[in-house]
């Protein structure tokens, strides 16, 4: 006969899954689609143009700026040569992510820290 000790709260209680410091649900889910994007999805009119009359099917930004945001850093990281990541982490940047979290992104897609920029 099995037992099952439930006096420790802590034994049954489900666990969460872990996600990156500085990011919630949503957060981590934007760079999950940004694990499947490809660099098109960063470009800009021409690069809809070009979709349009070829009849290409290019993803649609998110709704959210902030995860737009994530996503693109994200895809750039993954693809993208270095200029491209330079203005997808400046853009980050403007949008108000800290250093951590777009060094935690870039992290995330093999990338390693941006430097530190002094003013």
């Amino acid at each position: 006969m099995a037992y099952l000790d439930l006096s420790d709260p802590q034994r049954w209680t489900p666990v969460r899954a872990a996600t990156a410091p500085g990011f919630d649900r949503l957060d981590q889910a934007a760079l999950d689609i940004a694990a499947h994007d490809g660099l098109a999805t960063l470009g800009g009119r021409w690069t809809r143009l070009v979709g349009r009359l070829l009849g290409l099917r290019l993803a649609t930004p998110l709704a959210d700026p902030r995860l737009e945001t994530l996503r693109r850093l994200g895809v750039a990281a993954r693809l993208g040569t270095r200029r491209i990541v330079e203005r997808e982490t400046d853009r980050a940047r403007r949008r108000g992510l800290t250093a951590f979290q777009i060094d935690a992104v870039l992290g995330r897609f093999g990338l390693a820290p941006t430097p530190i920029q002094r003013s």
